[in-house]
């Protein structure tokens, strides 16, 4: 059986057990976010190169991250296994709670068609000292400091991939599309009830059209339907982790000045309901990863004023720059894209009129 008649059957597979998958998966996030998850798959496994099949390594040892957990199933554990002979699997502590990779891997088959895939049910320090330090490639999704503690126990001349917190915001200005901008505002921050990595931490909007973008966004994030994962239609629901509900609850109070509209917490249901905060760039700029349906609005006055935000004295922008999404003109961005500057001297990669779901 050939690599590429692998592939083929896992998408039919795909295709075929649509249904399975998506019950499966909702206990854990939106039906919507599993419609994703399922096309990025199949695409991913019908459009590999043939070239990529070429190369050959040992052994790959993979921590997966706590969301999409069959895209990242494809990414991380099954790439990796076209052209490594041993790849080892961390699965996320939330996910060996629910079991839910284990089902997984038995609906598509994975023993059958990747027997060099094995799934580990353990915790990241017995991961790191059984398998970490001996491969020789290291894939891993997370918190940077939790990159660093692995890499302290790499072999000699292994490599690691690690995909870590980074900003994504959108700049909104005044000749956007404003009904455009809104609508894929709304998508990025709301998917996956906001616990989603691609989420910006900040939307930047010009002041002059400030007044006309809040209102249809805070009309249209508030009306996200909130609830349980086995109701389809549902945008919103729980938070898994305790950790990261106590935290984003003290957040929530610390910066609660800046709160429009409606904020509650439904603890016994574990929901964050679509929160927005807003102040002027001048005021207060968050930077930090938010895991929930909460959107921090910041307004500008002039294309100059954004770089408060993204040349700010700490650093804090420049150091985990990704994407920015700009809708509108400006010369600011569009002047400061890593794409046509030297060695990435700008302030990321600019997509216009698109979010990072877009291209991703």
């Amino acid at each position: 059986m050939t690599l590429i008649y692998k592939l083929k059957a896992l998408a039919e597979i795909l295709d075929n057990k649509a249904e399975e998958i998506a019950r499966l998966l909702s206990c854990y996030q939106p039906y919507e976010v599993t419609l994703t998850e399922l096309s990025s798959a199949k695409e991913t496994l019908l459009t590999v190169d043939k070239k990529l099949l070429e190369g050959s390594i040992n052994s790959v040892a993979t921590c997966l991250p706590s969301n999409l957990p069959l895209y990242s199933l494809v990414l991380f554990g099954i790439m990796p296994a076209l052209v490594a002979k041993h790849v080892h699997i961390k699965i996320h502590q939330m996910m060996q709670e629910l079991n839910i990779l284990n089902e997984l891997a038995e609906i598509l088959e994975l023993k059958t068609f990747f027997p060099n895939i094995q799934l580990h049910d353990i915790k990241r320090t017995e991961f790191i000292r059984s398998f970490v330090s001996h491969s020789d490639a290291i894939i891993f999704t997370g918190k940077p400091k939790n990159a660093s503690k692995i890499i302290e126990s790499m072999k000699e001349d292994s490599i690691m991939i690690a995909n870590c917190s980074g900003h994504n915001p959108l700049v909104i200005t005044d000749s956007a599309d404003i009904d455009l901008a809104v609508k894929d505002a709304i998508h990025v921050r709301g998917f996956n009830s906001g616990q989603d990595c691609a989420g910006p931490n900040a939307i930047l909007v010009q002041e002059s059209i400030a007044k006309k973008f809040i209102a249809k966004f805070v009309r249209q994030f508030s009306e996200l339907k909130m609830g349980n994962y086995t109701d389809n239609s549902v945008k919103i629901g729980p938070i898994h982790s305790i950790e990261d509900l106590l935290q984003l609850s003290r957040f929530l109070h610390e910066n609660r000045r800046f709160i429009i509209g409606k904020s509650n917490i439904d603890l016994r249901h574990s929901i964050i309901e679509p929160t927005i905060l807003h102040s002027s760039i001048k005021e207060k700029i968050n930077y930090d990863e938010i895991f929930a349906p909460v959107a921090f609005l910041h307004t500008y006055s002039s294309d100059e004023e954004l770089d408060l935000y993204f040349n700010d004295k700490e650093n804090s922008y420049i150091k985990n720059k990704m994407y920015v999404s700009l809708y509108g003109h400006s010369d600011y961005i569009m002047s400061r894209n890593d794409l046509i500057l030297p060695d990435h001297n700008g302030i990321g990669i600019m997509i216009h009129n698109k979010t990072i779901h877009h291209i991703e």
